[in-house]
């Protein structure tokens, strides 16, 4: 998160702005808990492979209701299942142990058909090695980030972007747009197809590579990413549980070239077209 990573991931990600998904948090509760164990294919962090092979993102939090949304707190961490391998392909990241360990904070409110949201993430990268695979820089640092998404029947537009406040002092903006088509009659999964595009703007120079950014190489399109994503209802004891399965899948189009690297092997320096997928399940109460 990424998601970010790819979450990217995400970013990676990706992995901050949880109460801006498409499936709701919690029943009538003032307090909420929740958490989201998430296995993906490979780790992207907007766009960025940070891992190129499986991973697990558990991810917890804490969600205080105030009138307009929530204030909530969570962590995450980015687990390598396979022993990484310098002389094979899936090289990239410790593997076989904790890679990253971030902590979020987050407020959000819904005015209508908006919903707002306003955080801060620290991030704590333990993989060092896996930026000096393809010849990075990777901090310890800190971010705010601030997101608007807009719910317009099945169509929710969203634009979210995040500041590094700490190491690298650069900006990174993301919009996107979800489409909700139903398949079946009510109560049944419906598919959700997503069109995201990553922007990088002012980043700090970084010393290792002259002329370049820290995290990307250039500033502007970072990549595009198209998916497909449905979402399944599991039954649980309990009126306020709440229990989901997402298989998700991703074409990601690469534009800047750090984006394009998937090892730290030299024929794995330009690709221009990346899939994986990602299956979470996802519990609330």
């Amino acid at each position: 998160m990424k998601r970010l990573a790819a979450r990217t991931a995400a970013i990676v990600l990706g992995t901050a702005g949880v109460m801006l998904s498409p499936r709701p948090l919690s029943g009538q509760g003032v307090v909420s808990f929740g958490c989201d164990l998430a296995t993906h294919s490979r780790y992207e962090w907007r766009g960025i492979t940070r891992r190129n092979a499986f991973v697990f993102q558990p991810d917890v939090f804490v969600a205080v209701r105030h009138p307009y949304g929530y204030v909530t707190a969570g962590g995450w961490m980015n687990f390598e299942f396979t022993k990484a391998d310098p002389r094979i392909a899936e090289a990239i990241g410790l593997g076989s142990r904790v890679g990253e360990l971030n902590a979020w904070a987050e407020l959000s409110a819904t005015l209508g058909t908006v919903n707002l949201a306003a955080g801060y993430t620290v991030y704590h990268f333990v993989d060092r090695a896996a930026a000096a695979a393809v010849n990075s820089v990777v901090h310890n640092t800190h971010e705010v980030y601030g997101s608007a998404q807009l719910r317009l029947g099945p169509l929710t537009p969203k634009v979210a972007g995040w500041l590094d406040v700490d190491e690298v002092k650069g900006g990174y903006v993301e919009t996107s747009v979800t489409l909700g088509i139903p398949v079946l009659p009510v109560g049944v999964p419906v598919l959700f197809l997503g069109a995201l595009a990553g922007f990088s703007f002012h980043q700090d120079p970084n010393p290792a590579r002259p002329g370049e950014g820290y995290y990307y190489i250039g500033e502007g399109l970072t990549h595009v990413d198209l998916s497909l994503m449905t979402q399944v209802f599991l039954p649980v004891p309990g009126a306020l549980s709440h229990l989901y399965l997402t298989p998700a899948f991703h074409l990601q189009i690469n534009e800047d070239p750090t984006t394009r690297i998937t090892t730290g092997m030299p024929q794995d320096f330009d690709h221009p077209i990346k899939l994986w997928g990602s299956l979470t399940l996802s519990w609330y109460l």
